[in-house]
């Protein structure tokens, strides 16, 4: 039952009573798919999302009045952010729901509220989870919204399962409110096939960073560690990653790739780019405790 008014001398309903106490054990629950903006009557009640894909749910003004609360579950494979639309949202962790967690949104005003993530207490642990993506035969994909003042620095693993063409490259971009960047950006990469040995610099430095090389026959299996820094401030953005390709063909192939983007510019979000074809897998990042 969402939060009612009730006036002077009512006298409540069977129905009313059993509502209520039924939302005291068990909070109404509202389950919605697609990105969703809260409304006042979502106050004093859950919202469960279930998505396979990126969504948020946006918080707005006038809407809620101080100590109003709205609990929100991301039962989806995709990450579920809350987004502060025109309210400001607030919050001592992630804004950022990966699957199976949870949190509380708390108003200390109309316009203002509070994200408590239920793990926000969790200490010792050196890594926190922030997102969450399956990517299933895209070309690109982008995630918005990762990076921020919480953490100074970031690590990210992608698992691929499939790519659907040979001698392609995985790129990396950084992104800025829902922009990419494709300028200033340098690396080198050193690895190799087998027992063969290469060294070589990104041939195509200042448009992004490439972390992944499949060749000659398609990977079996591939998986690449990434680590990021400095993201959100903005000073340049520095990297290293290491990465394993198992090709069908050539056996072997592992690769140390490190850079930076000389840009002055605050990132909060990047994207994964195919040169050609498509890629599937899974891609965490997760944002590193500062102390």
């Amino acid at each position: 039952m969402a939060l009612q008014t009730f006036t002077s001398g009512q006298t409540l309903t069977a129905a009313q009573m059993t509502a209520l106490q039924a939302n005291t054990y068990n909070w109404t629950t509202s389950a919605k798919v697609a990105s969703y903006v809260l409304a006042a009557a979502d106050a004093g009640t859950v919202i469960t999302m279930t998505n396979a894909s990126a969504t948020t749910i946006t918080v707005n003004t006038s809407l809620f009045s101080a100590g109003d609360t709205v609990r929100i579950i991301n039962l989806g494979a995709g990450t579920c952010t809350i987004t502060a639309g025109t309210a400001t949202v607030n919050s001592a962790g992630s804004l950022s729901l990966v699957q199976y967690q949870a949190g509380t949104l708390w108003f200390s005003s109309a316009s203002v509220a509070v994200f408590i993530p239920d793990d926000v207490s969790v200490t010792g642990a050196g890594m926190v989870l922030i997102n969450q993506t399956v990517i299933s035969a895209a070309s690109t994909t982008s995630l918005n919204n990762v990076f921020s003042s919480t953490y100074q620095n970031y690590y990210i693993n992608f698992t691929m399962s499939g790519i659907s063409n040979v001698d392609t490259r995985t790129g990396f971009r950084l992104r800025a409110s829902g922009t990419d960047a494709a300028t200033n950006y340098n690396s080198q990469r050193t690895g190799g096939y087998q027992s063969t040995t290469f060294s070589e610099s990104d041939p195509m430095t200042g448009t992004q960073w490439f972390f992944c090389q499949g060749n000659s026959g398609v990977p079996t299996s591939s998986a690449v560690s990434f680590w990021i820094y400095n993201p959100f401030e903005a000073v340049p953005t520095k990297f290293i990653s290491n990465s394993f390709d198992r090709s069908s063909s050539i056996g072997l192939i592992t690769g140390m790739n490190m850079g930076h983007n000389t840009n002055a510019t605050s990132y909060d979000g990047f994207s994964l780019i195919q040169a050609a074809g498509t890629v599937s897998g899974t891609l965490r990042v997760y944002g590193l405790r500062n102390s």
